[in-house]
């Protein structure tokens, strides 16, 4: 999941390497339409469905890779 997180997140910051304490909005700069556009793309790489209500909870990469460690753990 790790790949698949840094290659969509490249598309929308140039911060590099991402960690898991960075804050989406504070350190990346990504605005919440942002955030919402990387879910889509993460739900398309990975064949998954995130409900925004999911979504709306993260607050930072680490939250969007323990969702996505929860979400594909059965693959």
């Amino acid at each position: 999941m790790r790949k698949e997180l840094e290659q969509v997140m490249g598309q929308y910051t140039k911060v590099s390497p991402l960690k898991a304490e960075m804050e989406l909005q504070k350190d990346l700069g990504l605005d919440s339409f942002t955030v919402m556009n990387i879910v889509v793309s993460l739900e398309d790489c990975l064949d998954i469905e995130i409900p925004i209500s999911e979504a709306a909870d993260f607050l930072t990469v680490g939250d969007i890779e323990a969702y996505l460690a929860e979400a594909c753990q059965d693959r």
